[in-house]
């Protein structure tokens, strides 16, 4: 049961450290030309959603990933 505990930590981590990343490389984008001028607050709020989404994307990879290379001990013993 303790396996289970340090597995949902590790994913927890894995997701929030995604999301950071992601919300920094959602940053570096140039889209100022596609925003309205009245509407700068719905433009924020719409690429923090897009950081989340992207984030739990690369995140949901990384984690399958790493559950997936675990099971591969399987194969050998």
């Amino acid at each position: 049961m303790q396996n289970v505990g340090l597995h949902a930590l590790v994913e927890i981590f894995v997701y929030l450290v995604t999301v950071g990343f992601s919300f920094k490389a959602v940053k570096a984008l140039k889209v100022e030309s596609f925003i309205k001028p009245d509407h700068v607050v719905e433009a924020q709020i719409f690429w923090i959603f897009v950081a989340i989404a992207l984030g739990y994307l690369v995140g949901s990879f990384l984690v399958m990933l790493m559950d997936n290379s675990l099971s591969l001990r399987m194969i050998f013993f």
